[in-house]
């Protein structure tokens, strides 16, 4: 269904997910970590039902609801499954101690990585040159990331560990050094 036309939809949708993603990310991070992370999972899933049933009647197009369920495959079993799994994990991610600057750059890269090789190798999608090196641009920068130096190139702050750190805080070599 495309109800602004063809070029309109192609950015706007990009516009919309990036914002709804940075939106998304930014709130996950602020749950507090009181509170169960099914129940926070099934509240904004009811949210979501809500918002979605309210905003039905503008992506309806010449269908009904019920030529809409009629459609419906396995896929909306398992991509629901996978947004759980994601759900869950950033959550949980969130809450052991990841950074929001870096816990989602360095899923995204890697993400996006496995999906160009899915892509690539199962859909028989086209990789340039120049999009191997993206690749190769994106593994650097997860490393870049991770890296902890001791010669001082860390962001300047109260914690300089947590920023850069891809090692649980309670795996940490200071977590795990013994006290004199």
């Amino acid at each position: 269904m495309n109800v602004l036309g063809k070029e309109y939809t192609f950015y706007l949708s990009a516009i919309v997910a990036i914002l709804g993603t940075v939106g998304y990310h930014m709130l996950m991070k602020k749950i507090p970590s009181t509170i169960n992370p099914l129940v926070s999972i099934v509240s904004i899933y009811v949210a979501i039902v809500i918002l979605s049933t309210l905003m039905l009647p503008f992506f309806l197009g010449s269908g009904t609801l019920l030529a809409g369920l009629k459609q419906m495959t396995w896929l909306q079993g398992g991509i629901a499954f996978c947004i759980l799994m994601m759900e869950i994990g950033f959550l949980m991610m969130y809450r052991s101690g990841w950074d929001l600057s870096t816990g989602n750059i360095v899923t995204g890269a890697i993400i996006n990585i496995a999906l160009g090789f899915i892509g690539v190798f199962l859909l028989k999608e086209g990789l340039s040159y120049l999009n191997i090196a993206g690749v190769l641009l994106c593994i650097v920068g997860v490393i870049l990331i991770g890296y902890k130096s001791s010669s001082g190139d860390q962001p300047s702050g109260a914690d300089t560990h947590a920023a850069v750190s891809l090692v649980p805080p309670s795996l940490a070599p200071e977590a795990t050094a013994k006290e004199p």
